[in-house]
């Protein structure tokens, strides 16, 4: 009895402490400790996706997700109230939810079948895809300086596909089109988050892209086990960690300073990667990841200094929704 009071008392002086530091630390510091957190969450995240992908379909996975994620959401809509859930732009969050059920099924679907190294390089040509269609759709002016910046982004893509070889891998192009559907629901998602709440967003886009991807999620059902349950579960725990951390880290500091860190994502990423599964960045990847790398981050420079965080804001933003 003694020595668990003494262990308990232990704790409870660390957690204090941490709690103490934690408090004191500036906003940007607070903003980059949760997108660490949310880096590591992505790695677990990510990994685990990988490691059932030969025993589960990828939109079995994606159905255990969103089911577990309006699972997670109860008890805060119980607390808000159901009612909330009302919104006055209903036909907008059906277009969001298609969107987001086509770009989460292509991207856990590349995950499966292709290195995990090379998908989370070809996901961050998302924040490009953002500041391109920033001008159509939101009508923001995007200057000459940002366009071009885009456009390297985009040669840096062109860097990690290597086009040119005679065996290119279509499938090197699921990723990309993830990408592109997930920056119109990112978009979509600045337009209704000016009426609808966060909780509201999330029930939405889960519910819709459940339903449309259970019908497809049924015809490859194979023999799910307590095992697979346990460990889609855990895809989702982390995932809604991810999600958490993102926004906790992005409304605490600066876009320009907290969005930064994001990139821990490769360093984790890789780590679990090579550990796990014997995979390592080639070099055309590293070119490009630093091409693609270096665009995204001075176009949420040239916002943050021109006072405009929206794009930059909704381009980082996508950490939390690609795979969440």
């Amino acid at each position: 009895m003694y020595k668990i009071r003494v262990t308990d008392m232990f704790s409870a002086k660390i957690s204090y402490n941490l709690l103490f530091l934690y408090k004191n630390m500036s906003e940007n510091l607070k903003g980059a400790g949760w997108i660490v957190l949310s880096c590591a969450c992505a790695a677990v995240m990510v990994s685990l996706i990988k490691l059932i992908g030969s025993q589960a379909h990828s939109t079995v996975i994606v159905v255990g997700r969103c089911l577990f994620g309006v699972i997670f959401l109860l008890p805060l809509l119980y607390r808000k109230g159901f009612a909330t859930l009302g919104s006055s732009q209903l036909k907008l969050h059906l277009i969001r939810g298609c969107f987001v059920a086509v770009g989460i099924n292509l991207g856990f679907y590349s995950l499966t079948i292709l290195p995990i190294t090379t998908v989370t390089v070809l996901f961050f040509s998302a924040p490009l895809f953002v500041t391109l269609l920033a001008r159509p759709m939101l009508s923001e002016a995007v200057g000459i300086r940002r366009l071009s910046a885009t456009f390297v982004g985009f040669l840096g893509t062109i860097i990690v596909l290597n086009p040119i070889v005679e065996n290119f891998d279509v499938r090197l192009l699921f990723p990309i089109v993830s990408s592109m559907f997930f920056s119109v629901s990112l978009i979509l998602h600045k337009k209704l988050s000016e009426t609808d709440p966060p909780w509201v967003l999330m029930f939405y886009m889960f519910t819709i892209t459940l339903f449309l991807t259970a019908p497809i999620a049924m015809g490859n059902v194979t023999e799910l086990n307590w095992e697979l349950i346990v460990i889609i579960c855990v895809i989702a725990v982390f995932a809604t960690m991810r999600t958490y951390s993102d926004i906790r880290g992005y409304s605490a500091g600066d876009v320009s300073f907290v969005a930064s860190f994001q990139y821990l994502r490769i360093l984790f990423i890789g780590g679990v990667a090579y550990v796990l599964f014997d995979e390592t960045f080639r070099f055309n990847e590293w070119i490009g990841m630093t091409v693609i790398i270096s665009s995204t981050l001075y176009i949420a420079h040239r916002e943050y200094k021109m006072g405009k965080n929206s794009i930059a804001q909704i381009g980082r933003g996508f950490r939390g929704s690609k795979l969440n």
